[in-house]
Protein backbone atom coordinates (compact mmCIF):
# COMPACT_ATOMS: atom_id res chain seq x y z
CA UNK A 1 0.00 0.00 0.00
CA UNK A 2 1.14 3.43 -0.97
CA UNK A 3 1.75 6.24 1.18
CA UNK A 4 -1.04 8.45 -0.65
CA UNK A 5 -3.69 5.28 -0.51
CA UNK A 6 -2.88 5.24 3.15
CA UNK A 7 -3.13 8.72 3.54
CA UNK A 8 -6.51 8.95 1.52
CA UNK A 9 -8.32 6.16 3.30
CA UNK A 10 -7.25 7.56 7.16
CA UNK A 11 -8.64 10.83 5.74
CA UNK A 12 -11.83 9.16 4.46
CA UNK A 13 -12.45 7.34 7.58
CA UNK A 14 -11.80 10.18 9.81
CA UNK A 15 -14.47 12.09 7.46
CA UNK A 16 -17.29 9.21 7.53
CA UNK A 17 -16.46 9.50 11.14
CA UNK A 18 -17.32 12.87 11.57
CA UNK A 19 -20.18 12.84 9.77
CA UNK A 20 -21.82 9.38 11.32
CA UNK A 21 -20.81 11.13 14.45
CA UNK A 22 -22.72 14.77 13.98
CA UNK A 23 -25.79 13.17 12.11
CA UNK A 24 -26.69 10.60 14.89
CA UNK A 25 -25.46 13.10 17.91
CA UNK A 26 -27.71 15.85 16.12
CA UNK A 27 -29.77 16.21 18.88
CA UNK A 28 -27.30 16.54 21.97
CA UNK A 29 -24.88 19.54 21.15
CA UNK A 30 -22.85 19.30 24.67
CA UNK A 31 -22.19 15.63 22.63
CA UNK A 32 -21.42 16.63 19.60
CA UNK A 33 -18.66 19.28 20.85
CA UNK A 34 -16.61 16.67 23.28
CA UNK A 35 -16.74 14.65 20.30
CA UNK A 36 -15.11 17.07 17.75
CA UNK A 37 -12.62 17.97 20.46
CA UNK A 38 -11.80 14.32 20.50
CA UNK A 39 -11.52 14.19 16.64
CA UNK A 40 -9.29 17.36 17.04
CA UNK A 41 -7.04 15.62 19.09
CA UNK A 42 -6.92 12.65 16.86
CA UNK A 43 -6.32 14.98 13.67
CA UNK A 44 -3.48 16.83 15.77
CA UNK A 45 -1.87 13.16 15.01
CA UNK A 46 -2.07 12.86 11.51
CA UNK A 47 1.34 14.18 11.01
CA UNK A 48 3.18 11.51 13.32
CA UNK A 49 1.10 8.89 11.97
CA UNK A 50 1.66 10.42 8.22
CA UNK A 51 5.56 10.19 9.10
CA UNK A 52 5.16 6.77 9.92
CA UNK A 53 3.63 5.57 6.69
CA UNK A 54 6.46 7.02 4.60
CA UNK A 55 9.49 5.29 3.47
CA UNK A 56 12.48 4.44 5.16
CA UNK A 57 14.98 6.49 3.21
CA UNK A 58 17.84 4.10 2.23
CA UNK A 59 21.32 4.25 3.99
CA UNK A 60 23.79 6.83 2.54
CA UNK A 61 27.33 5.10 2.41
CA UNK A 62 30.74 6.66 2.11
CA UNK A 63 32.26 6.06 -1.39
CA UNK A 64 35.35 4.21 -0.98
CA UNK A 65 38.69 6.20 -1.93
CA UNK A 66 39.87 4.42 -5.04
CA UNK A 67 43.74 5.69 -4.85
CA UNK A 68 43.92 4.31 -0.82
CA UNK A 69 46.15 0.65 -0.83
CA UNK A 70 44.21 -2.44 0.97
CA UNK A 71 44.60 -2.34 4.27
CA UNK A 72 45.95 0.91 5.08
CA UNK A 73 44.74 3.73 7.16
Amino acid sequence: MTFLVAAVMIVAIIAATIAFTVRTLSATPARIASVIVAIIGLVIALPKAFEALQPAQPAVTAPADPNAAPGAK
